[in-house]
């Protein structure tokens, strides 16, 4: 026997369950948004039913139009999300530019003290080079061969220190000009690139096979924002309506909703409860007063699957959402049946 679930209120609470389990949603409704249980014995009233006033739907537009409306907050989240994406991506490749540019000036400074440094000692070993040179002039015109000795010795240190700063001021200018090259030739950051349509099928971890099969029939629904939209619809139609993703019959609801195939012929009307083998709503239960009015606050529960909450994470929209736009479309069915016979 499964065990029974805990009803939750709070998004926080219902977060904590994990995601691959069930979980049972408690939604608070009004008073006059729900049918009314009949009084207890010895109570001489009833509270009326308060009904919307049928409305006309041309062939399902207005049930579409439902849809579209509960889609569309989901939507614009989604489109915050890519907005947010494209900017960390710019701000990840200003950061590169930016430590680049820091490096750069850092060597750059390095570069300077060094050269500094080897042209300082070089025009001090020229000096030097050039004082010995002196003294060997004088020693050699008053002929003193111990000066003379003396001074040569200088001359062949001092000319030795300026090949040795000379070829290392020769080899960092061959560093400098090789890092100049090297910073021409090095690829420049870009924005990522998007991935296109059939990679991105195929590479979603989160897809069955036989949706990724499907998917690449009709990449129109993953180009056309509109279509998404309409496939986001009638995605929560088949699972509203008892269908498991990747079944044969998930895939023909999705194909008649979407217009790929044409409708079956109608037969004999289903019952709600052959129409909610998914999803299940405890009946309106009136414990809650609010204190305010004093008037009965109406609750209602739902239990959403696994896959009702992986959509909901996937689409960006709160299950406790997920669940008041259910139970308002399960309202609609009792209110006005026609508008939901196929």
């Amino acid at each position: 026997m499964a065990p029974r679930l805990k009803p939750l209120k709070d998004e926080k609470e219902i977060s904590q369950v994990p995601v691959t389990e069930p979980v049972l949603v408690e939604i608070a409704l009004p008073p006059s948004g729900l049918e009314q249980e009949p009084p207890a014995d010895g109570q001489q009233q009833q509270k009326p039913i308060v009904r919307e006033p049928e409305q006309q739907d041309d062939g399902g537009a207005a049930k579409l139009q439902r849809d579209l409306e509960t889609m569309k907050a989901a939507d614009k989240l989604r489109q915050d999300e890519v907005t947010r994406e494209r900017k960390r991506a710019d701000d990840a490749i200003k950061q590169v530019q930016e430590r680049d540019r820091q490096l750069a000036d850092e060597r750059a400074h390095r570069e300077q003290a060094v050269t500094d440094n080897i042209t300082s000692a070089l025009s001090g070993a020229q000096a030097e080079q050039a004082s010995a040179e002196q003294e060997y002039v004088a020693a050699a015109q008053n002929q003193d061969y111990a000066a003379m000795a003396k001074a040569q010795s200088k001359i062949s240190r001092a000319a030795a220190k300026v090949l040795n700063y000379e070829a290392a001021a020769a080899e960092l200018d061959d560093r400098r000009k090789a890092a100049e090259i090297d910073s021409q030739r090095r690829p420049q950051p870009q924005a990522p690139q998007p991935v296109d349509v059939v990679t991105a099928i195929n590479t979603n971890p989160g897809l069955m096979q036989t949706e990724r099969d499907w998917l690449l029939k009709h990449q129109e629904v993953l180009v056309d924002r509109k279509k998404g939209i309409l496939m986001e619809a009638a995605y929560i139609r088949a699972v509203d309506a008892g269908h498991s993703r990747g079944t044969d019959e998930y895939f023909k609801f999705l194909d008649r909703e979407l217009g790929f195939s044409k409708p079956p012929p109608k037969t004999e009307e289903r019952t709600d409860d052959e129409e909610e083998s998914t999803i299940m709503a405890a009946p309106v239960s009136r414990d809650n007063v609010s204190p305010s009015n004093g008037q009965a606050q109406a609750s209602s529960r739902v239990v959403l699957t696994p896959e009702m909450r992986e959509f909901c994470k996937s689409m960006g929209i709160t299950e406790t959402s997920y669940a008041q736009n259910y139970l308002k479309l399960k309202q609609e069915k009792k209110n006005n049946p026609d508008k939901f016979r196929s």
